[in-house]
């Protein structure tokens, strides 16, 4: 496991009934750093593969507009 995905494990069990959005965790995997698009691909890639947790992904906001964000939340 990379240190990005041991970041988002440890951000999503300290606080397992929070629901993130994907640049919240991307602050957090990437500490001091201006968060851009890569960041967040980088943040849903190590999600998706995060072994033996299931994170899900809740839609926020309105479908097609720029305001559309994914929050996660960890399902044991």
């Amino acid at each position: 496991m990379g240190v990005v995905q041991r970041r988002l494990v440890a951000a999503l069990q300290a606080e397992p009934k929070r629901l993130f959005t994907v640049e919240e965790l991307a602050e957090i995997a990437f500490p001091g750093e201006p968060i851009e698009r890569k960041h967040a691909v980088s943040v849903r890639r190590a999600l998706k593969n995060l072994p033996g947790l299931d994170p899900h992904l809740y839609p926020a906001g309105k479908s097609g507009t720029r305001g559309w964000r994914y929050k996660v939340r960890l399902v044991e």
